[in-house]
């Protein structure tokens, strides 16, 4: 059993919803101002997962992503390495449950001899340290910091253009005060520099763009390898967690989007980065049939949550109103033509 840290249980009521970005732009911004109420989507995105892996850990809790969670409730949160381990070893063996990994680990993993293996390999790498410090990084005040509308952001990369060095979520990190903008790019490579990776930093101390990061920081599939590149193409099919996507549109602050892969599994795969009003991981399903899986999924724990039977019936005839639900849960469907698949050069041969 390799070591993984254990989660601990929250009081819905110590959650510190009101963060800055929420006290200086809620007032103007009715989705901003909405972070500050505790749904449970809002719990996961706060703590640094996503509402489903949320729920996964808590089947006592009837739970809908859109549902208050009450101030009294204290919900169990999941390590970052927890949820991996569950993801990996129920790809492999789907009788392996969430609470298994919570309560009994040991026997979780004896259930998945194949799921231990490419943990264990996920670990080996480095893979597991990227992951986890992309869901560090999504959490409490420092996720929601990478806001396109935050004046602000922390970062823990002293090469960037910074100011003195402030205590964040428990930590001391630098404040690097670059004005609203899109920080999509800012939330993937602190999250490679907390990992312990280089990182492409511009003259003027600022991250390379989305877009340059797959222009030219990047070695392009079937392009020979350049030593002075960060990235390499991959491909979705070698994607794995701990790489990163780009979605292409030129390398202009606001031309690309880029995020951290955190699982993947087969039609599915779940990735952390910065958004309009904060940070948080989504689920992106990559055909129609694995969309409307989830769909059911989170329309299923949604009738749960109000009473009602969470029948297939049930369940079809809400299907016309699942969108505001998987909109809230962060379920979308993409086509991975339209993204370029990026792997860190040093990840996979780091040290676990």
């Amino acid at each position: 059993m390799p070591q993984v840290k254990k989660g601990s249980r929250k009081k819905v009521a110590d959650l510190q919803l009101n963060t800055k970005l929420v006290q200086k732009h809620g007032g103007s911004n009715d989705r901003i101002a909405d972070m500050a109420k505790a749904t449970w989507s809002r719990v996961a995105d706060f703590t640094g997962i996503i509402f489903d892996s949320l729920a996964a850990f808590n089947p006592e809790i009837a739970m809908s992503p859109i549902g208050e969670a009450a101030a009294d409730l204290t919900p169990y949160i999941p390590s970052p390495q927890e949820v991996l381990l569950w993801q990996t070893l129920s790809k492999h063996s789907p009788s392996v449950t969430a609470q298994m990994v919570r309560d009994t680990p040991s026997s979780a993993a004896a259930a998945s001899p194949e799921g231990m293996a490419e943990y264990r390999q996920l670990e080996s790498t480095g893979r597991t340290k990227v992951v986890a410090a992309a869901r560090d990084r999504q959490a409490g005040e420092t996720g929601d910091a990478y806001a396109m509308h935050s004046e602000a952001f922390y970062t823990p990369n002293s090469a960037l253009q910074a100011n003195k060095p402030t205590t964040v979520d428990g930590k001391t990190e630098n404040t690097a005060a670059w004005g609203a903008s899109w920080k999509c790019n800012v939330f993937v490579n602190d999250t490679l520099a907390q990992a312990g990776l280089n990182t492409p930093v511009m003259a003027n101390k600022h991250y390379a763009t989305a877009g340059m990061m797959y222009n030219n920081h990047s070695d392009k599939e079937g392009e020979k390898a350049k030593s002075s590149t960060t990235f390499e193409e991959v491909g979705y099919a070698k994607a794995q967690p701990g790489d990163v996507f780009v979605r292409y549109g030129g390398t202009g602050e606001a031309s690309s989007h880029t995020e951290v892969i955190t699982s993947k599994r087969g039609d599915t795969f779940y990735a952390t980065g910065a958004h309009d009003i904060g940070s948080w991981e989504r689920r992106y399903c990559t055909t129609q049939a694995a969309y409307d899986a989830a769909c059911d999924e989170v329309m299923g724990q949604h009738l749960k949550s109000i009473g009602r039977e969470a029948t297939p019936e049930a369940i079809a005839a809400q299907r016309a109103f699942v969108r505001p639900l998987a909109e809230a849960a962060h379920i979308r469907q993409m086509n991975v033509d339209d993204y370029k698949f990026l792997r860190h050069k040093q990840v996979g041969k780091m040290p676990g």
